[in-house]
């Protein structure tokens, strides 16, 4: 299953019901184009197939052009953003698979609507997303319209169409509810987001952890016995010294 985010082709456009330009939404992403998506089109109206999937979605030649070196080889199974699908095994395990989705949002086939929950999962890896999940409803492109699979604050790609879609550019580097990359935010708002750190709004720590952290708090006020003994000794100290001057 692919969860990247789906291709915009970088030249053809058509005209919406409103009659302005769009551009057109491919369904699927860099790393499963068939066709070189090259944005110069080097090859013209000739359709050169791609053979090592990449996320530039080019042909060998116009990614060495790119990069000046070849497409890394990836292993069928690896390509990156995309999982294992659980095979159903039918019976009550379906039934409860279906009620999971329909809960999240999703309806029976898990396709994503307005109502669908954030996918993100953290990282035990890193201390500060420990116990944290994300409550927030999956965004959508201001500019493609098309239904992400993270929120606004959790998607790793700008939400606008960049001219040469170098994935370098198009990351996200400061979280924000605009779902923008720091120029595109800084174009629209005159300065750059503001860093904030987790939990970003919307987004749900565990119970257990919410009273772990509490209860450390409350016994890191909590004076060791040395820490009482060392203090008594300092007031004795000072009562002695006041004592021998009068």
């Amino acid at each position: 299953m692919c969860n990247n985010a789906k291709l915009v082709h970088p030249w053809r456009r058509y005209k919406d019901e409103f009659g302005a330009e769009v551009p057109e939404q491919l369904s699927y992403c860099h790393y499963h184009a068939k066709f070189c998506l090259d944005p110069n089109k080097n090859h013209g109206d000739h359709l050169v197939k791609i053979k090592e999937p990449n996320e530039y979605a080019l042909c060998n030649e116009c990614y060495v052009q790119k990069q000046k070196r070849p497409p890394p080889k990836l292993p069928t199974f690896r390509i990156p953003g995309t999982t294992r699908a659980a095979r159903n095994t039918g019976g009550a395990k379906s039934k409860s698979k279906k009620g999971a989705a329909g809960a999240a949002g999703d309806d029976t086939t898990g396709a994503l609507n307005e109502d669908s929950i954030c996918d993100w999962a953290a990282n035990r890896r890193i201390m500060a997303e420990r116990g944290l999940s994300c409550g927030n409803k999956v965004f959508r492109s201001p500019e493609t319209r098309v239904l992400c699979r993270q929120c606004c604050w959790h998607i790793t790609e700008c939400c606008m169409l960049h001219k040469d879609n170098d994935p370098t550019k198009k990351r996200i580097a400061i979280p924000n509810e605009q779902g923008l990359c720091v120029a595109h935010y800084v174009s629209k708002f005159g300065k750059p987001p503001d860093k904030l750190d987790l939990p970003y709004p919307g987004m749900i720590k565990r119970l257990k952890d919410v009273v772990r952290e509490k209860t450390e708090e409350e016994v890191s006020f909590i004076p060791s016995p040395l820490a009482l003994r060392k203090t008594r000794i300092r007031a004795a100290t000072k009562l002695y010294v006041i004592l021998q001057i009068n």
